[in-house]
């Protein structure tokens, strides 16, 4: 997984430069991190969409609805010569976890994909 924030600011895996996010491993969690003078919020979920077991990324700012409008960004997955891409924009942190999760604001691969993604079976 990688994060691209406008102008240059980028994660890739789970934050340092030399590892890459293995869904195979996939659990949920939440990575803070600070860009711009900023601080974001990166989040992991794995959640049932209906019966089928999915991923989802997705970035809360840390301050108010109007000032996360200031800032865009980027998510990309992808492997086995395909990639997927997320752009949007940083949902606040006052908007919880749940109502952004339920409103699929984010970047949502399928299990099935993601284990496509890095050479596993399908």
């Amino acid at each position: 997984m990688k994060l691209k924030m406008q102008h240059g600011c980028s994660l890739t895996g789970d934050g340092s430069t030399n590892s890459s996010l293995k869904f195979q491993i996939f659990f949920s969690f939440k990575l803070v991190f600070n860009c711009f003078g900023q601080h974001f919020c990166l989040h992991f979920d794995e959640f049932l969409l209906g019966v089928a077991p999915v991923y989802m990324a997705f970035l809360r700012f840390i301050d108010d609805a109007n000032e996360a409008k200031n800032f865009t960004y980027s998510l990309e997955v992808g492997g086995n010569g395909r990639k997927m891409t997320w752009h949007g924009v940083p949902r606040s942190i006052r908007d919880g976890h749940r109502k952004v999760r339920d409103s699929y604001d984010g970047l949502v691969i399928h299990r099935d994909m993601a284990l496509f993604f890095f050479g596993g079976n399908r």
